[in-house]
């Protein structure tokens, strides 16, 4: 079994989604597979959504809010949401099924203590060599302990800007990364247990792609290879194909004036488009692909990044026996039943989340299998100080600030103040607060209660929470908020709240 978990990416950036680059490989995987219009991202920024991934467990669950969180306050889902031995995550529950687990890519779900390397150190810098030895070592069997993997490879354990490598390093290095994934398939072909890859790419998210591309491409984090990685087509290929196809301009919410940043996003979808088709034609040439199920997803996308507005994510399902090939599913499912799913899929039967009271992830096997037309009536979200729930027609989004925050605010101040409970600051000259200008796009950011009819108003721009007309709609909806807000530890405002 096969997963591969983009960074940042959007539904547009897909060919079969209406996406305009050329991505022949992901197109051959939705030709091939299932191919899901209304899947959400639990949460929309890397960590949150990344403990859901791993875990199918909502993020405001994590253990390390617990010691953070003021007693009688909520806490702000931002990047603290970390995964610890404790949790019972999807490679815990595969080792106990027989299998054998991999993870390669990016983590981001914590991280431990490395070694120092000075930033200006060169990436061909033999003095440095062993500290960054050391560092991977550090970061695989960081991963390997605390997510139970029995193997990590290619690990970032963070975002690259923050990694204690050399400053030539801080790229993309998706050529290693589909090296190493190909070198599991490779591995376990010649052996009798089942297995399950997890491949985190860091594409399309910053640094800029195009950088990356036109860098050494002997470089990786473990400093400079002895040779090239000759893993999948070449990044002299990618940049040619990025620079035919002109500027990118895919749902991106920045407003930039030129055409680099958005070529850069291009950029890195046809290089990870080139890995599908590298790790397509491994499976293939060991003779695995009719045998393995192949799942591509991202963590969440670029439009609504850091907010409930927008939220879904491309979803392609690739089943071995070719079951609805070419189909496209509408009915509404959640990354958090990404796990459930995998269970089942792999003829293991779901079960309860170790010790926790109840595991939220639930199978959408049915689906995919045709045997239901729905699995859930409902999904939610979670991100900062908002929640959401999305069904089929609605979303209703609520904002709730901590005491000490809410009595203080006027109908003025209100707008200097984003969604992570933060006022902008007064040396700023242009009053930024919020994050990724989603104010910009979606109008109704400011506003404590958001709800939208996503058939007649699927950008979420007409907030209909004052319309008395939609009373009873917002009413039934914050209900099956504050029901969900009563399954995770925390409150949030008047959701939640326990007698």
């Amino acid at each position: 079994m096969l997963v591969i978990v983009a960074d940042d990416a959007e539904m547009l950036d897909l060919g079969r989604y209406g996406g305009t680059l050329p991505t022949p490989h992901l197109d051959r995987l939705a030709d091939e597979g299932v191919r899901f219009t209304n899947c959400y991202a639990a949460a929309t920024v890397c960590t949150p959504s990344r403990f859901t991934l791993l875990t199918g467990q909502y993020p405001s669950t994590s253990r390390t809010l617990v010691p953070t969180t003021p007693e009688g306050d909520w806490p702000v889902l931002r990047w603290n949401t970390f995964i610890e031995e404790a949790d019972v995550t999807i490679a815990d529950r595969f080792e106990a099924r027989g299998y054998h687990t991999a993870f390669i890519g990016k983590w981001h779900n914590g991280s431990p203590r490395q070694w120092h390397v000075p930033y200006e150190t060169q990436v061909d810098n033999g003095e440095w060599q062993d500290e960054l030895a050391e560092n991977g070592r550090i970061r695989r069997e960081y991963v390997e302990r605390v997510a139970g993997f029995d193997e990590a490879a290619a690990v970032y354990t963070e975002n690259v800007r923050w990694l204690p490598v050399a400053k030539g390093a801080k790229g993309h290095q998706q050529h290693w990364m589909t090296d190493e994934t190909n070198r599991v398939i490779r591995e376990q072909a010649e052996g009798d247990a089942p297995w399950f890859a997890y491949h985190a790419t860091t594409l399309p998210h910053p640094p800029e792609t195009v950088d990356s591309l036109q860098a050494d491409p002997r470089i990786t984090l473990l400093g400079l290879r002895d040779e090239h990685l000759d893993a999948q087509a070449s990044p002299a290929s990618v940049l040619a194909r990025t620079e035919a196809h002109g500027p990118y301009h895919g749902g991106h919410p920045y407003d930039v004036p030129h055409g680099e940043f958005r070529a850069s996003e291009a950029a890195g979808i046809l290089w990870l488009d080139d890995a599908v088709g590298a790790m397509l034609a491994e499976l293939e040439a060991t003779g695995q692909l009719d045998e393995t199920v192949v799942i591509f997803t991202s963590d969440h996308g670029r439009t609504g990044k850091f907010v409930l507005n927008e939220g879904r994510v491309p979803l392609v399902v690739r089943l071995p026996d070719g079951t609805r090939a070419g189909e496209v599913e509408d009915a509404l499912v959640s990354l958090v039943d990404l796990p459930a799913t995998l269970l089942e899929l792999s003829n293991s039967q779901p079960s309860e989340g170790g010790d926790r009271a109840a595991w939220p992830s639930l199978s959408f096997a049915p689906l995919l299998r045709g045997e239901a037309e729905s699995t859930r009536d409902a999904v939610f979200m979670e991100v900062t100080l908002t929640r959401a729930v999305v069904t089929p027609r609605y979303k209703y989004i609520a904002t709730r600030f901590p005491p000490d925050i809410a009595e203080g605010l006027t109908p003025e101040s209100r707008r200097q103040i984003n969604q992570e409970g933060r006022f902008a600051s007064p040396d700023d000259p242009d009053g930024n607060v919020v994050r990724y200008r989603a104010d910009a796009r979606f109008p109704g950011y400011f506003d404590d209660d958001q709800l939208y009819d996503l058939q007649a108003d699927p950008d979420e721009q007409h907030n209909l929470a004052a319309d008395p007309a939609h009373a009873a709609t917002l009413s039934r909806l914050q209900a099956l908020l504050d029901a969900h807000v009563r399954t995770t530890p925390f409150p949030l405002g008047e959701f939640g709240q326990r007698p």
